[in-house]
């Protein structure tokens, strides 16, 4: 995991990929998409979250060996479209979940507002995915990690399972 981490948080690789001619974002999909395949995965640009028989909407960058393991989200829009984005990630489900924004968008999170958002929201908070945030603008990518006690459903409520 470690390493995905750091093929992915390589801001600069990402931003250099951005300056060929063309559309900034799908510079960046088309670079994440590489890079899955380059590191043996099969890679998927825009391809739709069906999910209890709905589509949910489309991923921008998925990369699956036996079952999703990476999706990447790069979103420039205002916060609720980030948080669509986040939602879409959630409901996948992979082992590691990339958003990628800029500081410059419009009304958009920051990494500490989405950091507390994680650490407070008690619908992210018992979940075990491992999240990267990453700042195209800035350079910064930081990774926010759940390591919560399992729990087990019981009639509707959740309580600490028993080893």
């Amino acid at each position: 995991m470690e390493q995905l981490i750091t093929a992915l948080s390589d801001v600069a690789a990402a931003r250099a990929a951005t300056s060929k001619p063309g559309n900034f974002h799908d510079n960046l999909l088309s670079y994440y998409h590489g890079l899955g395949q380059k590191l043996g995965y099969s890679a998927a640009v825009n391809s739709s979250l069906l999910r209890h028989g709905l589509v949910l909407g489309k991923l921008d960058c998925i990369w699956v060996k036996e079952r999703p393991v990476v999706a990447v989200e790069v979103e420039f829009g205002g916060r609720e479209e980030v948080l669509r984005s986040l939602w879409k990630m959630l409901e996948l489900g992979p082992e590691l979940a990339v958003l990628v924004m800029s500081s410059r968008s419009r009304a958009a999170f920051t990494i500490a507002e989405l950091k507390t958002l994680f650490e407070r929201s008690r619908l992210i908070k018992p979940l075990t995915q491992t999240f990267l945030l990453i700042d195209i603008e800035s350079g910064r990518a930081e990774k926010v990690e759940h390591q919560q006690e399992r729990y087990k459903p019981i009639y509707g409520t959740r309580v600490k399972a028993q080893d």
